[in-house]
């Protein structure tokens, strides 16, 4: 599918969940046999009234940013109500302070999802008893102005960043394994698609400046979101590649421990907060936690792992008194690897 074909935004709605999600990150599931794509009705409607806000927590559908990125692409924003105005030159704004031409789109979809994810927190709302999120929760507005969101806020956030940029991008509305409603997205980078799952990066509860980015679903394919996620996939893009993944760009293959501390130093000079590693076949033999599928995703101290791995973070944490470290077993494509989160105390 070529860029010229997917430019416009599409809305997935899950066929089948609607009777599973009594609560959850979203709105209602929409429960239409069809995948559906805003028409020029709805739009029109939007832009008849005063405010745009998506205040609906009845609504079927995720907020429509086309407005405002079309604004942005024609230099037009006669069309925009206050609201949406406000949207669009905000997210200007953050465009001009993080994208630089000259990146590649794999770049411009990372400054992006990283921006996101370390100006907003979620909006922890909608998991108490009530399940009452804030009014602009689930649309840019609260993203990128109120800086809290639910998953469809950040889900339609990173939407109309990609459509700003013209990045092919879909966004999907379901849920997940824990039968929640759930919102996030598919991005086309160097003609490949990826799943992208803004909110799950971004880490509860939010401590600002001290979180680790993570990029665990950051350009991930079809098997690795199933994991967790449930939709339907049909008439979806393929998503089989880990080419421009996140950990694809930022793995390294060790034979020993003692070969971490060069990597983990390169990734703190550069301000990068994840690395990963591929242990080798005698190094992953050799470490019972590594062998094992069990606890895949508990955060670990380093000694848990190995003790030449606790050596290793000792002389990493010794050097740089600011700087704090993590590990964790994560899955990815069909192995178990390590990954190591860095942050500043």
């Amino acid at each position: 599918m070529s860029r010229s074909t997917v430019k416009y935004k599409k809305i997935i709605s899950l066929l089948s969940f609607a009777a599973l999600f009594l609560s959850g990150c979203g709105n209602t599931v929409n429960t239409q046999s069809s995948k559906t794509v805003l028409n020029a009705d709805n739009v029109s409607s939007q832009n008849s009234i005063t405010d745009s806000s998506a205040d609906d927590e009845n609504s079927d559908e995720l907020y429509d940013s086309t407005p405002i990125s079309n604004a942005y692409i024609t230099g037009n924003a006669d069309a925009l109500d206050s609201y949406q105005l406000e949207i669009l030159n905000k997210a200007a704004e953050i465009i001009d302070s993080i994208i630089d031409e000259s990146m590649s789109d794999y770049e411009k979809e990372l400054a992006v999802h990283d921006y996101i994810v370390a100006n907003c927190e979620y909006d922890t709302g909608l998991l108490s008893v009530f399940g009452a999120y804030g009014k602009y929760s689930s649309d840019p507005y609260g993203a990128l102005l109120k800086g809290k969101a639910i998953c469809s806020g950040y889900t339609t956030t990173f939407q109309l960043f990609m459509d700003m940029l013209e990045i092919p991008c879909i966004s999907l509305k379901a849920g997940d394994t824990d039968g929640e409603e759930h919102a996030w997205n598919m991005v086309q980078i160097n003609d490949e698609w990826y799943y992208v799952d803004v909110t799950w990066d971004d880490p509860i509860p939010d401590r600002g400046a001290d979180d680790f980015i993570r990029h665990k679903y950051f350009n991930v394919t079809e098997d690795y979101m199933a994991k967790k996620h449930l939709w339907d996939t049909q008439d979806l893009p393929e998503a089989t590649n880990f080419k421009d993944s996140y950990i694809e760009h930022n793995i390294y293959t060790i034979s020993n421990f003692a070969q971490t501390q060069e990597y983990i130093e390169t990734q703190i000079s550069n301000k990068s907060e994840n690395v990963y590693f591929r242990l080798d076949d005698e190094l992953k033999s050799s470490v019972s936690k590594m062998d094992s599928e069990d606890d895949i995703d508990t955060v670990y101290f380093a000694k848990d792992i190995s003790d030449d791995l606790a050596d290793v973070f000792d002389n990493i944490l010794n050097k740089h008194k600011n700087i704090k470290l993590r590990c964790q077993r994560i899955e990815y494509d069909r192995e178990i690897i390590l990954a190591v989160y860095i942050g500043s105390k």
